[in-house]
């Protein structure tokens, strides 16, 4: 692990480290990073997501880690991360996403509804499909 001292070491000019409370654990590796960014991209043989981190005024996000995967890993990460994120809301409550957010990306609450549900339906339908082989 390294040191504090190492995770307030100077970064380049356009890699601050945001201003806001990061977690203590970010940094402690060299494959930790933190994320408030978000750009995924599908193409014709798979997804790439690249996660970054906005500089308090800075433009462009600056990029911590790019992913490549198949569609078929998305897709279990996308049913791994609804389910975790469901077992969450139900444990602690809903997370609350600004107003500003939603309409930047052009997502309703009904959107958000309605994705969920499909996304269950959609499992649902495969642990069926599953058990009936």
């Amino acid at each position: 692990m390294r040191s504090q001292l190492a995770m307030t070491e100077e970064r380049e000019p356009g890699h601050e480290r945001p201003s806001y409370a990061v977690p203590p654990w970010v940094g402690t590796s060299d494959i930790d990073v933190y994320s408030d960014t978000l750009n995924v991209n599908v193409g014709m043989f798979g997804v790439t997501v690249a996660f970054g981190q906005r500089a308090m005024g800075a433009k462009p996000d600056s990029e911590v880690a790019r992913v490549f995967m198949s569609f078929q890993m998305a897709e279990v990460f996308r049913r791994m991360l609804t389910q975790l994120l469901d077992a969450y809301q139900i444990d602690r409550g809903p997370i609350y996403l600004p107003e500003e957010m939603l309409q930047a990306l052009g997502i309703s609450d009904e959107d958000l509804a309605t994705l969920r549900e499909r996304a269950r339906a959609a499992a649902q339908g495969t642990e069926r499909g599953a058990r009936e082989e």
